[in-house]
């Protein structure tokens, strides 16, 4: 080190250069951590401008960029340290290759689906406008991987791996070759033990290699500049072609150079003097690039509208105010992705923190050609983004540009702060300040993705994953149908592929569950038959439907992570293969109109007091308590002091009387019982000694709730069709609404509802929205208040009752809760449901209030009818 450049410094330099550190440090706490922009943001402001300042008051020759001549040391030590630093962002790479990705993204599965057709023989092109329109060339990598390893993930993200370890040590040496060995040093660790790195490294997107080819044609361009050599050259334009054909993003890379080449042939140099020394060389880089990129090229001239369909949408989707705004958060703040960064940002702490200072120390270097060269590819990896919707993979090319600046920053400070400190210990105090940087870089890494307490990342898959390999076995033998749009297309079609064309299913897909039940089902034969259910309420009882279609049956569950503790995401109805095995015919829907009254069914085998998952709950002016028996099929009738009476029901069917797992109850102003015989899509209609007394049947699908006015007008929550269904008294319907008149959100699986006809208000258990919703009766939106705990999934089905003061009840069942609220939507009190002497948690699926014996009747889904005193509040 030049003995300008140890000079101790002033002690306002100084002031300014800690008060940087200081206010940068706090301002990216609160952007990552607390995410106070407003706060964030005039301290990285003063932060900057005090940093800027301590820099142009330095002597220059601490203000002058590092150079690599003055890095000459020991080589042994330089490549044992250079092993450790790439060996070290290897390990980030390989580390738990097993569990990280914990699936395969649908982009991701394309590629695979791609591979697999080009091992089929596909016709070569540069550009195919499937899906989006997607470059071919990191096509053409992965299928040799999906040759050796076949259509399993890893065969996918394998490639992007090796990708992610071959940049560290090109990375190291293009810095080592502008900076010297300590910056290298500093910007490979750095990088190698970034999150950024580590998960664009197993995504198995075309991206993945964007930043291999970059680093590649810096690190040939800068040695063609040293050596005056042409290969290197020719090297440097193959790979700026490659890197333009892994993803568009790649495309605006040429740009540094046209940018770049001639502001460096203006600096000290005259034209022939300029042209003498590099013309040949740069006329060989631009033959190589022409000949590499020509393919590309001709596509792009030939089918311009294919080539630019994507570019040309997402510039109209976005911005160009709303893409600065995101680009200058999204590395510090909000990285903005679809997928994997999703609400993170883009950089860790550290690293957030050192590559703006690094930033600025170029831009006050900018005299400096190596400056130039950062400055101009930092901001033309910023263009897609700028240009589009800025995320972490758009600007997937500034990766190497941000980590150089990020590399001369932590230089920067471990060598500031080194000269504070006397002679002797200036060496071994820059080197624990630069290590200290990587390790806590890297522990912030590893914990947040690799540690035991790692952070869901999303975008992966992970049960679309577990269902794909599962399907996988079921093909040879099973006709297989998936419901849900929860699980993408391309990974299970990838995943369960089997030979034939790669891009075709070998299932049949519903994003609605209930287009099954509206389909010609095919009865098993040579082939058993497999449908696969989204662990959600609509799902499950369309599942419930088809066991009583199938008798013969097996029900498998999937969860994830797949052991005895993971969560049940999926269940698959296993119809055997049997030519004896006919299923039972579909049910014809119910017709409107009523059948003769005074007809009554008596209970089937089960003995009454046993419930199976019981549902609504209901209870007569007398203390008569009625239950939907869900599970048997039936209705209960007991007594007030909870002894079973008698049944109606008990064998599935569409007779007057029969039901199909009925659900909401509710009793009409005639002491009449009003059931919701949820999968004969119909209301059916008792007198309170169980007779049959009529039906309403309004292209219902189904109905779950059912709330009756004084006048005899059912309200119904038509669960499957997302709307409120309104009746007169003798069926006629006199509306349909769901929740979107006059602008409002439409509804999303309603469940309960009542109708408060003093205020002409209608409450509406919203399970998609978890809330609970009023309206007018004509449907128009009066507002909501949020109900913790309610999703779309299975068992939540929020049942609604009046109480005693015109407030709410309304069942949590997975918060094991029965909750009080007020029509403004203040919780007034919340009753945890138990069963087993008051000791086991159970799951409410239905409530009412017996106000005249002061008592809460709950039914669980642990297959009991409970009684809870109410006591005063």
């Amino acid at each position: 080190m030049e003995a300008g450049n140890s000079a101790r410094p002033s002690g306002a330099r100084l002031g300014f250069f800690l008060t940087s550190l200081i206010l940068a440090g706090t301002a990216q706490y609160c952007l990552a951590f607390k995410w106070q922009v407003g706060l964030a943001a005039p301290l990285w402001l003063a932060a900057l401008v005090l940093f800027a300042a301590s820099l142009w008051w330095a002597p220059a020759g601490q203000r002058t960029l590092p150079r690599p001549e003055a890095d000459r040391g020991n080589r042994h030590v330089e490549l044992a340290l250079a092993l450790v630093v790439i060996a070290l962002g290897i390990f980030f790479k390989v580390h738990k290759l097993d569990e990280f990705p914990p699936g395969l993204n649908h982009d991701a599965a394309w590629e695979g689906q791609y591979a697999l057709a080009i091992l089929n023989g596909i016709p070569y092109t540069p550009f195919i406008s499937a899906a989006w329109g997607r470059e071919t060339l990191t096509f053409y990598f992965r299928a040799p991987f999906v040759w050796w390893l076949g259509n399993v993930p890893l065969a996918v993200y394998l490639p992007s791996v090796i990708a992610g370890c071959l940049f560290l040590p090109f990375l190291y040496w293009w810095v080592r070759t502008m900076f010297g060995v300590r910056v290298a040093l500093l910007t490979t660790a750095l990088h190698g033990v970034s999150g950024w790195s580590l998960v664009f490294s197993r995504t198995g997107w075309r991206s993945d290699f964007q930043p291999l080819f970059t680093i590649l044609t810096c690190c040939f361009f800068w040695h063609g500049l040293e050596t005056r050599k042409t290969w290197p050259f020719a090297l440097a334009g193959i790979f700026l072609a490659a890197t333009a054909n892994t993803y568009n993003a790649g495309q605006a890379f040429p740009l540094v150079f046209l940018l770049w080449i001639p502001v460096f042939a203006l600096q000290g140099w005259t034209l022939r003097g300029f042209l003498r020394r590099y013309g040949w060389q740069l006329l060989a880089g631009a033959v190589a690039f022409a000949a590499a990129i020509a393919p590309l090229a001709w596509y792009a001239l030939t089918n311009w509208e294919k080539f630019f369909g994507r570019q040309t949408y997402l510039l109209q989707q976005y911005s160009r105010l709303s893409a600065l705004k995101d680009t200058l958060l999204i590395f510090h703040y909000w990285a903005n992705g679809d997928d994997f960064f999703v609400n993170t940002p883009g950089l860790e702490y550290f690293a957030a923190v050192l590559f703006p200072l690094g930033l600025v120390w170029c831009l006050v270097s900018l005299r400096d050609p190596r400056a130039q060269f950062l400055t101009v590819g930092f901001i033309v990896g910023l263009l897609p983004g700028l240009m589009s919707k800025p995320n972490m993979n758009r600007d997937i090319g500034t990766m190497p540009f941000v980590y150089g600046f990020a590399g001369l920053g932590a230089f920067y400070v471990a060598e500031e702060l080194a000269r504070i400190t006397p002679q002797l210990w200036r060496r071994a105090v820059a080197a624990s300040v630069a290590a200290a940087l990587v390790v806590g870089s890297a522990w912030a890494t590893y914990t947040q993705y690799l540690g035991p307490t790692r952070r869901l990342v999303w975008g992966y898959y992970p049960e679309t994953t577990v269902l794909g390999q599962y399907l996988r076995t079921l093909m040879p033998t099973h006709r297989v149908w998936v419901t849900s749009s929860r699980f993408p297309t391309e990974t299970l079609i990838y995943l369960t592929y089997q030979g034939g064309d790669p891009f075709t299913a070998a299932f049949t897909k519903y994003e609605d569950p209930s287009e099954l039940l509206r389909v010609t089902l095919p009865k098993p034969g040579q082939r058993g038959l497999a449908f696969v259910f989204p662990d959600e309420t609509l799902a499950l009882l369309v599942m419930a439907e088809l066991r009583n279609r199938y008798p013969e049956h097996e029900i498998v569950s999937l969860r994830y992570p797949p052991n005895d503790s993971g969560r049940i995401f999926a269940r698959v109805l296993l119809v055997p293969a049997s030519n004896s095995a006919k299923p039972a015919e579909p049910d014809t829907a119910p017709t409107a109109g009523a059948s003769p009254s005074g007809f009554r069914v008596t209970a089937g085998q089960a003995d009454l007091a046993s419930l199976a998952e019981p549902r609504g709950v209901a209870v007569f002016h007398d203390g008569t308590i009625v239950v939907s028996d869900f599970g048997h099929d039936r209705v209960v009738w007991f007594d007030s002091a909870l002894h079973p009476q008698f049944a109606i029901g008990g064998t599935p069917g569409v007779d007057p009387g029969q039901f199909r797992q009925p659900s909401g109850l509710a009793i009409g102003p005639k002491n009449e019982l009003f059931v919701c015989d949820t999968w004969n899509h119909r209301i059916q209609v008792f007198s309170k000694a169980g007779e049959y007394l009529r039906q309403y049947v309004a292209d219902l699908f189904s109905p779950r709730g059912v709330a009756v006015t004084r006048s005899g007008t059912l309200f119904i929550a038509d669960s499957g069709n997302n709307r409120v269904v309104v009746l007169s008294p003798d069926g006629t319907i006199v509306d349909r609404w769901d929740g979107s008149n006059n602008g409002g959100t439409p509804l999303r699986e309603p469940v309960g509802i009542v109708v408060d006809e003093e205020t002409s208000t209608v409450y509406v258990t919203d399970n998609g929205m978890a809330a609970i919703r009023r309206f007018t009766l004509s449907g128009e939106d009066r507002g909501s208040f949020a109900i913790a705990g309610l999703g779309v999934r299975a068992l939540s089905e929020p049942q609604i009752a009046w109480a005693t003061g015109g407030n709410l009840w309304v069942n949590v069942p997975h918060a094991h809760e029965v909750r009080l609220y007020n029509p403004s939507g203040d919780l007034l009190r919340a009753i945890s449901v138990k069963r087993e002497g008051n000791t086991v948690e159970a799951m409410p699926m239905g409530v009412t209030e017996d106000r005249q014996r002061r008592r809460l009747l709950v039914t669980v889904a642990e297959n009991e009818l409970l009684a809870l005193p109410l006591k005063n509040p």
